[in-house]
């Protein structure tokens, strides 16, 4: 793989590796893998800011891509 595997997949590579896939066939499926993390954060978002205003969702957003976070209720404190 090109890069460090993200460590929350460590037991999915185990787990791939034991059932005898390549690195080349798991560096793939950990593409797919983070590619469905990636959207389902996105329809996450989406989900948590769909009642709020303009404005809020600016801020939301905003902020989220500052501290990483995908819900309002995991934002800091103001």
């Amino acid at each position: 793989m090109s890069h460090a595997p993200d460590p929350r997949h460590a037991e999915l590579i185990a787990w791939l590796t034991e059932r005898g896939h390549s690195p080349e066939e798991i560096s793939k499926i950990l593409t797919q893998v983070s590619a469905y993390d990636a959207q389902t954060v996105k329809e996450s978002i989406f989900d948590s800011i769909g009642g709020f205003s303009d404005d809020q969702i600016a801020e939301f957003l905003e902020v989220a891509m500052e501290h990483h976070v995908h819900r309002p209720e995991e934002l800091p404190p103001r």
